[in-house]
This record gives C-alpha cells, structure tokens and sequence, in this order.
C-alpha cells in the first residue's frame, strides 16, 4: 500500500506546443511480512545449541518515501506527428536493508535452539534520474508508428552503520537503458497487422544478458461481435533470459511461440 500526494503544472507555449511540470511525493506503507513475518532458513550445527538461521521483519520498520521532480515538453509536428522529452530525478528514503540481529536463545519450538540471521530496517538512501523520449507519426489515417527511448541512472548510498553487503549493488536489478518501437496498420475495415519491436540493456548484478525482442500480431474481425488474432512472440531468437534471481531461484525465460486467440465481445 501507498499514500501519493502531486503537483502539476501546465503551460501551453504555442498552439502545438506544451511544457509541464510535476512534483510527486509518495510513501510505501509496511507490510506485515516488513513488521512482523519470520522466514527460517535453515538449521546449522553450533557449539551446544542447533542455530536456527531466519530473517524477520522489523516491528520499527518505517515507510520507505519517494519524492521525484518531472519536467516534460510535447510538441506536434503538423497534423501527423508529436514528440515528447520527459526528465526526472528522484529521491529516495528509507528503503530497505537487511541486517544482522543479536542472536538469542528460544526453546520453543523444541528443540532449545540459537535464532540468528537478518532482520529488516531502513538503512538506505537512493537517488533516480533519467530522460524518457517518446515520438508518435501517422503517416497514413490507417497507419500509426510509436518509439520511444528510457535512459536511468540509480545510484544508492547504505547508511555508514549498515552491515547489508548487497545493499550498494541494487541497481543492477533495472536496464539502464532501454528502447521500443511499434507500427500498427489497419489494411481495411476489420483487418489489420503490427509489430514491435524492444531493446532492454543487460542487468549486470542478475547477470541476465541484454537482449532484442520482436513480436508480430494480425487480426481479423469474423464477425460483429467475434475476432481472430494470431500472435508471434520473440521472433527474433530462439528464447532469451529477461529476468533471474538467486534469492528465491526464479529465471523468467521467454521462448520464441506462436497462439490463435478468439475474441468474442458482448
């Protein structure tokens, strides 16, 4: 859960033409896991008592708070065409680390056993920032064509009393750079074909290479209330890794596929 609070402001500086500014503030609310949920991880021989290694929650944990700038600028270029810049920069507070807590001696659930291991608390600081770049084209009334580019720069700063190595390599979870182009075309009333086409820079700290992506669709209408669409994904390559964690042993793999869909509206 989350409490948002934001700013606009709008300027319209010719009749094709608009500037526009933003000030957002939001909180993330903890969750019970964040407060109060204990995961054990496992037992571990020690000298006398078994250690139970967990990770807890913290019943002090805070709200983590964002507080992001945004400065945009659109311009249409005739009838047909508009393109947009948008900048940001954002702050970060409180976010989440994970620390070491003083072991204890717990005698239930039998056995008497040592409880260690890492409990949540605040001990970091980030800052975004980044340019997004979207330009829309219509050639044709029937045929529309959309790309747009993201460039992020994270950078995070772990409290001096903070023990979480892996703190400081959390950007390494998002691309710093990413692309995506689009082109739909209807070729007459209720028959139409698209494409797109993505770029995502690699994830250096998951180690998940950068990859390009292409999918194809094309629709046909049967009826008034009944469509067919055809869709092909990752056409480009065989299969490709877009996401991967150590922690809870997931990869998500996209694999080249081909499916019928049948739509039917009422």
């Amino acid at each position: 859960m989350g409490r948002a609070a934001v700013g606009t402001g709008i300027w319209e500086a010719s009749p094709g033409q608009r500037l526009w500014a933003a000030v957002s503030r939001t909180r993330r609310t903890p969750s019970n896991a964040d407060r109060t949920v204990q995961f054990n991880v496992g037992v571990m021989p020690g000298q006398g008592l078994p250690i139970l290694l967990a990770t807890k929650g913290n019943p002090n944990f805070r709200s983590e708070r964002l507080v992001q700038l945004e400065v945009g600028h659109r311009i249409r270029l005739g009838s047909t065409a508009s393109f947009e810049t948008t900048v940001f920069s954002g702050s970060y507070d409180d976010l989440s680390t994970s620390e070491p807590f003083q072991p204890t001696v717990e005698l239930t659930p039998a056995p008497p056993h040592v409880l260690a291991g890492a409990m949540l608390d605040n001990l970091q600081t980030a800052r975004a920032s980044g340019v997004e770049l979207n330009a829309r084209w219509n050639p044709l009334q029937r045929w529309e064509i959309e790309t747009s580019f993201s460039r992020l720069h994270l950078t995070v700063d772990p409290d001096p009393a903070s023990f979480d190595a892996l703190a400081a390599t959390v950007d390494g979870d998002a691309p710093k750079h990413q692309w995506h182009a689009r082109t739909a075309i209807a070729l007459r009333p209720g028959v139409g074909v698209g494409a797109s086409i993505w770029h995502v820079g690699m994830l250096h700290r998951l180690a998940v290479a950068a990859y390009t992506r292409v999918d194809a669709h094309a629709e046909l209408r049967l009826n008034r209330r009944m469509n067919a669409v055809l869709v092909g994904q990752n056409l480009s390559n065989g299969n490709h890794v877009e996401f991967a964690s150590q922690a809870i042993f997931l990869t998500s793999r996209l694999p080249r596929s081909a499916r019928l869909d049948l739509r039917w509206e009422f």
